[in-house]
């Protein structure tokens, strides 16, 4: 039988030579996820990321995933090129609909890649989802050289224009406006205190149909421009770059918290309100 050496990948296409020489891992059959709490509905495709997220009927989201790149070679690949081995979704609450789904997607020997959802309604206007990223080195004797990103792209009331979006400081909270909503949306990690990279922009900096950051033949890294931009079709994204020591992880919390209803977006040296909002979501985390 084929065995898989530890190894640093540049690209997804060992993952799969990796998985057909084992054969106690089967790739999950990848099925749409949909989560229902109050007000506030979200879909997850296995093979796109969150693609639709509704607060009191009204579309808010454009896409929201994850891209990777082990060493310095390129391209990015989004995290779905890796086989995905479980998925799964569960009601919390006891009432109608799921509120928690998780992924997980491994290559073999190499790393795996977690992610759990937690949507929380509020009827209210407004809806949080929580996510908890965990990529783990699965080598016992070689670091793991990993650049990972988040990209996001909401479109308030359904609407691709939106106001304005600027990256506060320490340059790991996005916030984005519109007259139809707003976004509040605060990245924390356990071992990195901020993030490497952040941009915003408009989509097609990140994808765009092969020529946008994430979606080109290169190792591109982002351009660290905070912002404010708009208005017009707006996006961010976020980088971390980190070695991994064997069996080392990767441990990310992701808070969003959209408004139906615009806010002023404060300066980031006086901004109470604002402030008081991104700790409110930030305190909310998967027990």
């Amino acid at each position: 039988m084929m065995r898989c050496k530890p190894a640093l990948l540049s690209g997804v296409a060992i993952a799969f030579m990796c998985l057909a020489s084992n054969p106690w891992l089967s790739p999950a059959e990848a099925t749409t996820i949909n989560l229902v709490d109050k007000n506030a509905a979200v879909t997850i495709d296995p093979n796109a990321g969150m693609t639709s997220w509704t607060v009191d009927g009204v579309e808010q989201l454009e896409n929201q995933w994850f891209w990777f790149r082990i060493g310095t070679i390129g391209p990015e690949s989004p995290i779905h090129a890796v086989p995905l081995v479980s998925q799964s979704s569960s009601d919390d609450d006891f009432d109608a609909g799921d509120e928690f789904a998780q992924l997980t997607y491994t290559d073999p020997n190499n790393f795996t890649f977690q992610v759990q959802f937690e949507l929380t309604g509020t009827g209210g206007g407004q809806a949080n989802v929580s996510e908890v990223v965990t990529f783990t080195n699965l080598s016992t004797t070689a670091p793991l050289d990993l650049h990972l990103f988040q990209y996001a792209n909401f479109d308030f009331g359904g609407d691709a224009t939106d106001t304005s979006i600027s990256i506060l400081n320490p340059n790991n909270t996005v916030q984005q406006n519109d007259l139809l909503g707003a976004l509040i949306e605060e990245m924390e990690t356990a071992a990195v205190p901020i993030p490497t990279g952040y941009d915003v922009g408009p989509p097609s900096l990140f994808v765009g149909g092969g020529l946008g950051l994430l979606d080109d033949a290169n190792a591109d890294n982002l351009g660290n421009n905070n912002g404010p931009v708009g208005p017009g079709d707006l996006a961010s994204a976020f980088q971390w770059d980190v070695t991994l020591d064997p069996g080392g992880s990767l441990l990310l919390s992701i808070n969003k918290l959209i408004l139906t209803r615009p806010i002023e977006i404060p300066a980031p040296a006086a901004a109470p309100v604002g402030l008081w909002m991104i700790c409110m979501i930030a305190g909310r985390r998967r027990r």
